[in-house]
Order: structure tokens, then C-alpha cells, then sequence
């Protein structure tokens, strides 16, 4: 199913996952586009600086998390929880043999990765590379009794189809903090709980981070969707079906203007659906990079399919947003966009030997997508999609290979925009603009 609690493809109230991800001599975003041989060597000092730093605070960031993972060991026998974030990625530490949790049972885990890309647009003859740290997390949960935690912190990167790269330190600073993931919930029974923190969004079919998801960078979809926010959660969660209802505030606006509702119904073995509706009950005029104001005053559909055969899998969705004529929002007329997706993934044996003594696995996640704006009127910069009009088509196919805890994947994403006023963080002079990124993912999920 898509989704379960807050989303069957995110760590939820019974799954837990921490993340500390390899990077790449992380640069900073001056050097990131190209690291130019005749930089003068204040510059080349600044890097090298930048360099050591991270790489020493990444370094105890791990041994942390080796030395939590050998201590809860050392207190008593863990479960491994291995979360189901998606088809292509799991966590591969230790999880037979080991005796049921009690309540007072602590879950962590690990993961070490980074990521480098190479991106081209077409239009503008513009070439840029990066090396950088996808995530760096740590996380710890408890997942039986009656109050149950879930917390995530640590740096990362969200990167999505037709945005900027950003590297972790950059998106940790100008988005959710070092803390982005974090719930307090009260289990009363096995079907029902409620959660308070920072929840991932509902609606929205892909989540933030790239472990999370089976391709590296979400999807054109999702510049259109919250990601993460602050508030309340209730969840109900049956044998075939869950239910959630959300009181939250959006686009991390810090007011609790919006209202989540949705559910998910698992028909057989192969075949599960989800919809998911959630927007602005109340206008607001929060207007910054991370809440948008157009976005932040949006109504969200959702509708998801997920079918699964053998070694194949299908997932069909649909996306409609709309925000309403208000001086709120900015808009001299009301503004929709409409969207749709398909994501066809293969999972089988590789051909090629593991990098352990477990039997590697191969994945073959391939993306599509499509979305349009209606011609709106807007008071000011503010924009949907790629502005009034404008429709983007994308594609994206994410080889994934994953031999116990290690994994090694690379993308390659194609992305086509008309009628586009601009792309994002990049001003456009023509009507039509391509952008293709070229990506590189090597880490360990423990």
C-alpha cells in the first residue's frame, strides 16, 4: 500500500531508521557548479577548511551511531525493524534470530551515503556538477507501548525534478532544521494512535528524503506538495484499511491552517489504493522560499494505485491542486494544476556477483510524469508549475543495486518545459527549456 499511519514508504510508528550518509568531500555551493583549477588559494583554503570540517563532524556523527547501536545491543536484544521505505531500498542489518521487543525496547539503525551529479539545460548551455551529502541521520524510535517516539536528526538534502541541487548543510539551514523528523504518539490499542511533532505531509505520494524513495530526486509532482509539517495526527490502522486525519501548519508556516484526510484500502495481494485530501482551511500570507504563499494556500488531491505482480510492479497516481482568487494568495484569478504519474519498477536477482555473502538485487525503477498550470493571474512573482500556463513533461530511471547493507544506484532524469516563465532558481528567455541531471548514489542501510 502507499500508505499506512503517515505513509507505508516512510518510516512510521513500527519502523525506524537512522541515516548517516557518505559524502564526497562536500563543497560548498560556490564550488559546487565547477571547482575551477586557477582558484586563488584564499579560496582554496576556504574548500579545504569547509572539507575538514565536515568530514571530522561526519566522522563522530557515525561513531555516535556505531557506539548507540552497540549500547542498545548491550542493554537488550533488539529487533531490527527493517522499514519498507520503498521497492528498491531496505535495511539490511541483523533482523533473524532475534527475540521479540518489550515496551521499554529502543530501535536504531544506520546508514552512510552521498551523492554526486552532473546536470546540463539545454537553453541556456548551462553545466554544472556537485558532490554532496544526500543525508546524514541519526534516528531513534520506540515502537511498542502505549507512548511511542519517533526522532530523526541530522543534515540532508532534498532534491526534486526542475529545482536547484542543494547540498545538506544548505537545505538543513533553509528548511526544517537538524531536527526535520519528530513525533510523540499515544497508542492507546493496536488500531489506534495520535501524533504530535513534525509529521510527514499528507498529501503526496513521495517523501523527502532520497533513501526514502526509488528514485534519487522526487518527482515534478512534488514542487507542488508539502513536505514536512507541525502538528496533529490521528491514525487508525485495520486489517485492510487506515485512516488518518491531520491538523497541521502546511508548508512549515507555523500557523495550523490546514486540514489532512485520507485513507488507504488494500483489496488482495496485488492491488491497493489511497487517496489523500488536504489544503488551506484558513488564508495566509506567510510568504518565503519554504512556504510559498500560492502553495501555502492550496487544496491537494490525491489518488494512488499500486499494483504488484511477481517481480513487477505498477503505481499509477493523480494529482490536482487548486488555489482559490483571494488578495491572500495573490491572485487575481483562481489557479489549478493538474498532474500525472506512473512508476513501473522491475526487482530481481543481479546478474552480477554481491558485495557481501547475501545475493544482490537489482532494481529498475522508471518514472513518468506530466503536469500543467491553467493561464491564472497572479499579483505578483509568485508561480505554479512554471508559471501561468506552462506544463512540464519528465522522465526518470534510477538502476538500483543492493547487496546486504550496501547499495549503489545512478539516475538519469530528463525534464522538458513549455510555456515556462522561468525554471526554478534559473531565468528562462525562451518558451521551451530542457534540463538533464546525470546522478551517482553509493551508502549502506543498517
Amino acid at each position: 500500500m502507499p500508505k499506512a499511519r503517515e505513509r507505508s514508504s516512510r518510516p512510521c510508528l513500527k519502523d525506524f531508521s537512522i541515516e548517516v550518509m557518505f559524502v564526497m568531500w562536500p563543497l560548498p555551493q560556490t564550488a559546487a557548479k565547477r571547482v575551477i583549477p586557477e582558484a586563488s588559494g584564499r579560496a582554496r583554503r576556504h574548500l579545504l577548511e569547509r572539507s575538514h570540517q565536515f568530514s571530522k563532524h561526519l566522522c563522530c556523527l557515525f561513531l555516535a551511531s556505531f557506539l548507540c547501536v552497540s549500547l542498545g545491543r548491550l542493554g537488550h536484544a533488539q529487533v531490527k525493524t527493517v522499514t519498507s521505505m520503498n521497492e528498491t531500498l531496505s535495511f539490511g542489518g541483523p533482523e533473524e534470530g532475534l527475540p521479540k521487543a518489550d515496551a521499554s525496547t529502543l530501535q536504531v539503525s544506520g546508514a552512510l551515503s552521498g551523492l554526486i551529479s552532473r546536470e546540463a539545460g539545454h537553453s541556456l548551455n548551462l553545466s554544472q556538477s556537485a558532490w554532496e551529502t544526500s543525508n546524514a541521520f541519526f534516528i531513534v524510535q520506540k515502537n511498542t507501548g502505549m507512548i511511542q517516539f519517533f526522532a530523526q536528526a541530522g543534515h540532508y538534502a532534498i532534491n526534486t525534478l526542475g529545482a536547484k541541487t542543494n547540498g545538506a548543510s544548505s537545505t538543513e539551514k533553509n528548511s526544517f532544521g537538524a531536527m526535520p523528523h519528530a513525533y510523540v504518539s499515544l497508542n492507546p490499542n493496536e488500531n489506534w494512535s495520535i501524533a504530535v511533532g513534525k509529521l510527514l505531509s499528507m498529501p503526496g505520494y513521495e517523501n523527502p528524503f532520497t533513501y526514502q524513495n526509488q528514485n534519487i530526486q522526487r518527482g515534478v509532482l512534488e514542487n507542488q506538495n508539502n513536505t514536512i509539517s507541525q502538528g496533529i495526527q490521528l491514525n487508525y490502522t485495520g486489517e485492510r484499511s487506515t485512516l488518518f486525519w491531520s491538523l497541521n501548519d502546511g508548508f512549515y508556516s507555523g500557523q495550523l491552517k490546514w486540514l489532512g484526510l485520507g485513507g488507504s484500502y488494500k483489496f488482495n495481494a496485488n492491488h491497493s489504493s489511497n487517496l489523500m485530501l488536504g489544503g488551506a482551511y484558513r488564508s495566509s500570507n506567510v510568504n518565503t522560499d519554504l512556504t510559498p504563499r500560492l502553495q501555502n494556500n492550496s487544496q491537494i488531491l490525491n489518488l494512488v494505485h499500486a499494483y504488484k505482480m511477481g517481480a513487477w510492479s505498477l503505481t499509477p497516481y493523480y494529482q490536482y491542486t487548486r488555489v482559490p482568487k483571494s488578495e491572500s494568495s495573490g491572485l487575481a484569478s483562481a489557479a489549478y494544476t493538474e498532474g500525472y504519474a506512473l512508476i513501473i519498477n522491475h526487482q530481481g536477482s543481479s546478474p552480477w556477483p554481491g558485495f557481501t555473502s547475501r545475493a544482490a538485487t537489482l532494481s529498475l525503477p522508471l518514472r513518468f510524469e506530466y503536469i500543467k498550470a491553467n493561464d491564472y493571474r497572479s499579483l505578483d512573482a509568485q508561480e505554479l508549475v512554471f508559471g501561468p500556463k506552462s506544463d512540464a513533461l519528465s522522465l526518470t530511471f534510477t538502476p538500483t543495486l543492493q547487496s546486504g547493507i550496501y547499495f549503489a544506484r545512478t539516475e538519469w532524469s530528463w525534464l522538458k518545459a513549455r510555456r515556462s516563465s522561468r525554471l526554478q532558481e534559473t531565468a528562462l528567455s525562451d518558451s521551451a527549456s530542457t534540463q538533464v541531471r546525470v546522478l551517482l548514489e553509493l551508502g549502506l542501510l543498517y
